[in-house]
């Protein structure tokens, strides 16, 4: 079940699936934008998704991150 709306309501980022993050590194930028614009905050799952997968960032071009909202 997706929880959108709910998710929202409570301010909490959530991913739908548990590959979201490695099938699209650029989810992880994306993601913390997000977080940071609209103060979010990722559950459980998601924070452990992020960390995991954050060394695939490096794999998003700079071009990429740059209008993702992440600066180099």
């Amino acid at each position: 079940r997706i929880y959108g709306q709910e998710d929202l309501a409570s301010r909490v980022l959530r991913t739908v699936s548990e590959r979201s993050f490695a099938e699209d590194p650029l989810r992880i930028v994306r993601g913390l934008r997000l977080v940071a614009q609209l103060d979010l905050a990722p559950d459980d799952v998601t924070s452990s998704q992020l960390a995991d997968e954050a060394p695939s960032v490096r794999r998003v071009s700079v071009r990429a991150r740059c209008s993702a909202g992440f600066v180099a």
